[in-house]
């Protein structure tokens, strides 16, 4: 296994209180490609199966969607927009040379539509593959939240404010379906429609949790994901908030945005999203 880290430092204010991101996420890919797919059904991929259903799901989440997460992935790092938040690290090897990491190791750069299209489904007549399910990434982020009495103590400069949150517990069968009406009840919460926010991250556990918020919610594709989602880039569980809302941040800032959504669901069918607006 090779592994990088990376760095992200966004403070956000909520109230009369603001939040600071800090994540450390390291990325491993295995040396040789997996051989096979472990046969087992969870709940994860019992919802991502019925989701699927959907014809647009259907058409899209098989090979179009990973090919276009790995697509968006290596542009944006291609065009550096992933250095505000990496930490290069220089790692020892057992030649005693150190090897510096400072790009996310999953990106499939020559992404091939018709390979990925050809990969065999875990199921008969399913659409669920090793392409389209979030690849097996490690990690750890925190978050920091703090008054503005200590940012003005500090010195911490503000970049975003939480405008709303919300969450919510939907049908634990259908898991990831969690951020649809997570997002419905953020959106009510601030007063706002999906028409008032520049980009949206929504969490790819497997390819068909964007697709599927998507046709449920009308959202234009083209600020969906914008830089690739974690079927490029990974999922590691327990730090994938706190570092899509360290991407969600500078690429609102990059772009000239102000307010960002991001939405992902959790075990069990809970579900929370997070609506950001920049400072």
């Amino acid at each position: 296994m090779r592994r990088l880290f990376k760095f992200s430092l966004p403070v956000l204010l909520l109230g009369g209180s603001v939040v600071v991101f800090l994540w450390l996420k390291a990325s491993q890919v295995p040396d040789q490609p997996i051989e096979a797919i472990e046969k087992t059904w969870t709940v994860t991929t019992v919802s991502a199966q019925r989701q699927s259903l959907s014809p647009t799901v259907r058409l899209y989440g098989r090979s179009e969607s990973p090919h276009e997460s790995h697509r968006r992935a290596a542009a944006a790092t291609e065009a550096g927009r992933f250095k505000q938040e990496i930490l290069p690290l220089d790692v020892p090897q057992e030649n005693g040379e150190r090897l510096r990491h400072d790009v996310d190791e999953g990106i499939r750069w020559d992404a091939d539509l018709d390979a990925i299209s050809g990969l065999q489904p875990l199921a008969e007549n399913g659409i669920i593959s090793a392409a389209n399910a979030s690849q097996i990434t490690d990690g750890a982020s925190a978050v920091l939240v703090a008054s503005e009495q200590a940012v003005k103590e500090f010195g911490l400069k503000p970049l975003a404010r939480i405008h709303a949150m919300a969450v919510v517990g939907s049908d634990p069968t259908m898991v990831l379906e969690g951020p649809i009406p997570a997002t419905e009840k953020v959106l009510k919460r601030a007063g706002m429609t999906l028409a008032d926010i520049d980009l949206y991250e929504v969490n790819e556990a497997f390819g068909s949790v964007p697709l599927a918020w998507m046709n449920a919610l009308g959202a234009d594709y083209d600020k969906l994901n914008v830089n690739g989602g974690a079927q490029a880039l990974g999922h590691p569980l327990g730090a994938t908030g706190a570092k899509l809302m360290g991407t969600l941040v500078y690429e609102l800032k990059r772009r000239g945005g102000r307010y960002g959504l991001l939405a992902i669901c959790e075990g069990l069918g809970t579900a929370n999203a997070t609506i950001i607006e920049v400072l």
